[in-house]
């Protein structure tokens, strides 16, 4: 005897044709409808997938636009720095060439907030797009963790060494036969006091690119668990 209570249909049915029988689990019915579903997706993902390509070619794009600034403002500091030593050269006056001080200093500035802005956008990328398709920077930041030993692609040690030569010219030119002369012992102050105050600032602005790095990447992190976890009140 069919029970037809268990098979989902009432007796009145039978003069319509076949029941409406319940659908299996495993019933091909419901095997095409996840496929259908999984088509509709299909599209959806394939989009998402292409707009986080763009964004990832973005703002590797960005990345090359601040090393290529940092290179062109590196250019310009060597240039007018050559080109204020000439004049130095030129002139009796010892503390013209302290002259390029007052360009190498901003310059310093401008470029390490270039590579910072760059470590921000590369830790971005680590945390929010990389993965199958993209791994550049997590492999090079795995790299600089083997390699470089946290170094900057900025070495300071350029900065200190032109201030050194800077100032260690100034002081050549002075005319030690006349040292205590009050003119020469101001100049000698000056040159002292103003290569310290760059060696203080140089030092100030130094940056480990590693540790900015994991810095960003760890912020990043916890800007993206804040969304996860559906905080987006802040955002």
């Amino acid at each position: 005897m069919v029970n037809f209570a268990e098979r989902g249909f009432s007796p009145l049915w039978l003069p319509f044709g076949k029941p409406p029988y319940k659908e299996d689990k495993g019933s091909a019915w419901k095997q095409s409808s996840l496929m259908a579903v999984k088509r509709a997706k299909s599209p959806c993902r394939e989009i998402e997938k292409m707009e986080r390509k763009e964004e990832y070619l973005f703002l590797r794009e960005e990345i090359m636009k601040n090393n290529s600034a940092a290179e062109s403002y590196r250019n310009v500091m060597y240039t007018v720095t050559i080109a204020l030593l000439t004049i130095a050269f030129s002139q009796k006056e010892p503390l013209l060439f302290l002259l390029p001080l007052c360009i190498i200093l901003p310059a310093y500035k401008i470029i390490i907030d270039k590579l910072l802005g760059m470590c921000r956008i590369a830790a971005y990328l680590i945390v929010f797009l990389e993965g199958k398709d993209f791994q550049w920077e997590t492999n090079l930041y795995h790299y600089d963790k083997l390699f470089s030993k946290g170094k900057a692609s900025i070495d300071a040690y350029l900065y200190y060494g032109i201030t050194a030569c800077c100032s260690l010219l100034a002081m050549i030119r002075i005319d030690f036969s006349k040292m205590l002369d009050a003119a020469n012992l101001f100049r000698m102050a000056v040159i002292v006091i103003t290569t310290i105050l760059c060696f203080v600032i140089i030092r100030k602005l130094d940056i480990r690119y590693l540790q900015a790095k994991e810095k960003y990447i760890d912020g990043w992190k916890k800007v993206k668990e804040a969304k996860a976890s559906g905080q987006n009140g802040s955002f």
